[in-house]
């Protein structure tokens, strides 16, 4: 595998991503729907203009949160970033930028390594971002 990186990166990406349990870093047991296939289309569409967690949370759920303890918000939002956000982060995929110490103020946005490894199925309605 060293002769070949692109070969290793992709299957420490692929087996992190998909095959490792995430789980094990989670706070909670709880299991929001979806699935990866759903996640990374979404992301695809909606980081390229930035991605906060609390529009992840909406779009995929058509949760808001209400109230400081808006369980059923915090399950999703939890779920989201252990399983979705940070290991996407965590690979590469992904980088953060953080207007506060609040996780929920992050903005995500997707990196070269993202394009150069991914091809999904929305790859051709993502709008290019403007730039001002």
């Amino acid at each position: 595998m060293a002769s070949n990186r692109g070969a290793f990166f992709a299957d420490l990406a692929e087996t992190y991503l998909f095959r490792y349990n995430h789980a094990r870093t989670a706070r909670s047991e709880f299991t929001a729907p979806g699935n990866c296939d759903i996640f990374l289309n979404i992301i695809n569409v909606e980081a390229e203009q930035g991605l906060t967690e609390p529009h992840l949370v909406k779009t995929l759920y058509g949760l808001k949160k209400h109230g400081v303890y808006d369980r059923e918000y915090y399950d999703h939002a939890g779920f989201l970033f252990s399983h979705v956000l940070r290991p996407l982060s965590w690979i590469g995929f992904l980088v953060e930028t953080r207007e506060s110490t609040k996780r929920s103020d992050e903005t995500y946005w997707k990196t070269p390594l993202w394009y150069a490894c991914l091809e999904l199925s929305t790859d051709d309605i993502v709008e290019a971002p403007s730039r001002h």
